[in-house]
């Protein structure tokens, strides 16, 4: 296979794992991915006796290997994502790759927060803000990821402050240099970062109206994002005690569950289930607590493809 066809072939495989993603989540689209990375990397120690890696070659490994560690990320397969991801971010930067290199650090940023890691998820963010000049949105995405890790690590005003930053850039809109992949990067998508901030901070009402806001028209968003966001709302209507509108979500999550799995949203489900088993029974808990078990069921991973 020559460099141009390998390119071509590795650039449809993103595509199609990209694909999967939106319609199935993580658990899915990383039971495509990983094989296919193994198998490009066997190439790759293959041809490297042989001569220097052809540079279109490694910025389409770089890419392949991206969509690869953010799929097992999503999976909860974190020890793998984190090595991935560590060398998408290292092929990166050999092919001078710089879009990509944004890419991969937003999602070790993303990954962090996910984790728990406060300081890492802010060191990164920071990190690809001094990477050198970055357009309004590229800089509004960093901000909120930043002020995700700031929140965490319980820095109330440094996080609202920076949320702020993160709006104003926002509105500052696209710009031609930006690359294909911030298009995911919307107002939508904005919404639920800060709603996110807010719950780590404790205002579980401001987040739950604002995630909302953002999930208020699932039917327009691919069965995987519309499944994460109801679930975030899901579980911040939980922690806000509001049982009814709660259990309603949870009722509109089952089609999503039935088709999508995504370890990062069933982790949020579980929680959400068990705060919902701590409270003080009522019909409406009851219903919540049912509800929220049809979604979390003890078999679930396993036919998601935890095991794979």
């Amino acid at each position: 296979m020559t460099a141009e066809n390998l390119v071509e072939h590795v650039r449809d495989l993103v595509s199609d794992i990209v694909r999967l993603d939106n319609q199935y989540g993580g658990n899915c689209a990383a039971r495509v991915a990983v094989p296919a990375f193994r198998s490009l990397r066997g190439r790759q120690l293959v041809d490297a006796r042989d001569c220097v890696p052809d540079r279109d070659v490694l910025r389409a490994e770089a890419e392949l290997a991206e969509v690869t560690g953010w799929a097992l990320f999503d999976a909860g397969r974190h020890g793998s994502a984190l090595r991935i991801s560590a060398e998408a971010l290292r092929r990166s930067r050999l092919a001078e790759h710089r879009q990509m290199e944004f890419l991969v650090l937003q999602n070790q940023s993303a990954q962090a927060s996910h984790l728990g890691w406060a300081r890492v998820a802010s060191s990164i963010a920071e990190e690809a803000l001094a990477l050198g000049p970055v357009s309004a949105r590229m800089e509004s995405l960093f901000l909120v990821r930043l002020a995700h890790g700031l929140a965490l690590s319980g820095q109330n005003h440094a996080s609202i402050r920076t949320l702020r930053r993160a709006g104003l850039k926002f509105g500052d809109g696209l710009a031609e240099a930006d690359p294909s992949w911030l298009w995911w990067f919307d107002e939508r998508e904005l919404q639920w970062h800060e709603a996110r901030c807010r719950g780590a901070l404790g205002d579980w009402g401001p987040a739950a109206e604002l995630y909302y806001e953002a999930a208020s028209a699932p039917e327009e968003m691919s069965p995987r994002d519309a499944y994460l966001y109801l679930s975030s709302l899901c579980h911040a209507l939980v922690a806000a005690t509001s049982l009814h509108e709660a259990a309603t979500i949870a009722e509109r999550l089952q089609p999503y569950a039935d088709r999508c799995c995504s370890d990062q949203v069933l982790t949020e489900l579980r929680a959400s289930a068990a705060a919902t088993s701590t409270l003080r029974p009522t019909p409406v808990q009851r219903r919540l607590e049912d509800a929220l078990r049809q979604l979390v069921p003890a078999d679930r991973a396993r036919l998601c493809g935890r095991d794979a």
